[in-house]
């Protein structure tokens, strides 16, 4: 896809670039939107569930989730490990 614009700025030691699109006709305009704003009914539904309110509870168990679970899973695969070389020492 082509969609015109211009630079604005350009900052090559940060890493900077600021650029406009070039809206020349209503074709153009509505890929642009469609191309920088993508699917508004995902992008609304992300904003819902985003702001919704939430019992303490919920939050509490989520964040124990996402923080042990890799915690347990690290645990489960070092223990599996220690175990086939166990197996392996054993078996020479």
């Amino acid at each position: 896809m082509t969609i015109p614009c211009r630079v604005l700025f350009h900052d090559p030691a940060a890493g900077v670039v600021r650029f406009c699109f070039l809206r020349t006709s209503e074709v153009v305009r509505n890929e642009i939107v469609a191309f920088t704003m993508g699917d508004s009914r995902r992008w609304q539904s992300f904003q819902r569930r985003r702001t919704r309110p939430i019992s303490y509870l919920y939050g509490v168990r989520h964040v124990l989730r996402v923080s042990l679970r890799p915690v347990f899973k690290h645990f489960v695969m070092q223990l599996q490990a220690l175990w086939q070389q166990w197996v392996i020492t054993k078996g020479k």
